[in-house]
């Protein structure tokens, strides 16, 4: 259950990042402003996508994490950990890519992508890891559960002086472990981008 919970998650906070990314480089391509509705005359009028999926993204994103840090205590990844660094990254490269388009070209899009992607924190978790600070098996698909974390044991040597001992654990989170939690981020983007252009191309 949890695993089906967490690929579930998981497949909707990525379809609606890449909602989110797309409805992005719309407003950009028009450039950086539309509206919709309203008394006054529109210079430049939304997409029906941009209104429903600018409206509705969000906060699709912000339950999906909730029902996942919730729900989810051993099986994928957890999305709690990963939404900031994967949000911020995402709408960083929008706004990079979005610097470049005619209808927005700006130095304003290659500074607020720099800031996103800094703010995101991607970087510094990256230097974390590579520097041994931070495992790679935050990325584990198993994690390790709380009934299998080493029990502690106080006992009372001769002079009576209190002694701890721990257990080995009885389940552990290798690089191979913290590989197929990798692939399963990279397969839910996949079906996501698939799902996201569907519904996209729908509205």
């Amino acid at each position: 259950m949890e695993f089906a919970v967490s690929l579930v998650t998981w497949l909707v906070f990525l379809t609606a990042l890449s909602l989110l990314y797309r409805v992005g480089l719309s407003v950009m391509a028009s450039g950086g402003f539309c509206a919709r509705g309203g008394p006054y005359q529109i210079a430049t009028a939304c997409s029906d996508s941009t209104v429903v999926f600018g409206s509705l993204a969000l906060p699709v994103i912000i339950v999906a994490v909730l029902v996942n840090a919730g729900f989810v205590k051993a099986w994928g990844p957890a999305l709690a950990m990963f939404f900031w660094p994967i949000l911020f990254t995402t709408m960083g490269v929008a706004f990079l890519r979005g610097a470049r388009l005619d209808g927005y070209a700006d130095v304003m899009g290659y500074i607020l992508g720099v800031i996103f992607i800094v703010m995101s924190g991607t970087p510094f978790l990256l230097v974390k890891v590579l520097r041994g600070r931070t495992g790679w098996d935050v990325l584990a698909l198993r994690v390790v559960p709380a009934s299998a974390q080493p029990d502690i044991h106080v006992t009372l040597d001769q002079a009576g002086i209190p002694v701890v001992t721990r257990d080995a654990p009885r389940v552990t989170s290798g690089a191979a472990n913290a590989l197929s939690g990798a692939a399963f981020i990279v397969a839910c983007a996949m079906i996501a981008l698939v799902i996201s252009d569907l519904l996209y191309t729908s509205v």
